[in-house]
C-alpha cells in the first residue's frame, strides 16, 4: 500500500518499513524531476560575497556573487532588520558557540574517561 509522507508528495511504503537506500534514491529523483516539470524546483542559491551594515535610514545591503556592485536587501533570511551584523549579536553568539564547544568537549572526555574504567 502506498501513501504521501506528511503531505510532502512523496510515494513511501506506510506500513513503517524502512526504506532501501536504493528506492529511496529513486522516490527523491522522481519527486524532482515533478518539481522541474511543474516549475517549482528551488533555483540556484545565491552567494553572499559580502555584508553592509545599516547605514543612514537603509538597512543592511549584501554584494552577491556574479552581480558586481549592485547590492541587495535580504527579505529571506531571520536578519532582514540587521541584528545579525550588530557587534554585540556577534560577540554573543561566538560565546555560545565557544561554551557549546567547550560543553560538547567535556561530554566526549567524560565518555572517553568511561569507557576506559569499563575496559579496566
Amino acid at each position: 500500500m502506498e501513501g504521501l509522507a506528511g503531505g510532502c508528495g512523496l510515494d513511501v511504503d506506510v506500513h513503517n518499513q524502512p526504506m532501501p537506500i536504493d528506492r529511496m534514491s529513486a522516490e527523491l529523483a522522481a519527486h524532482l524531476t515533478q518539481l522541474e516539470d511543474n516549475g517549482t524546483a528551488k533555483g540556484a542559491e545565491s552567494v553572499v560575497v559580502a555584508a553592509h551594515p545599516p547605514s543612514g535610514s537603509s538597512g543592511p545591503r549584501f554584494n552577491l556573487a556574479g552581480e558586481g556592485e549592485r547590492v541587495f536587501i535580504r527579505m529571506n533570511s531571520n536578519s532582514y532588520l540587521g541584528m545579525s551584523l550588530r557587534p554585540d549579536i556577534i560577540a554573543a553568539e561566538e560565546e555560545a558557540a565557544r561554551k557549546a564547544a567547550e560543553k560538547e568537549a567535556m561530554r566526549k572526555a567524560v565518555e572517553e574517561e568511561a569507557e576506559i574504567k569499563s575496559a579496566d
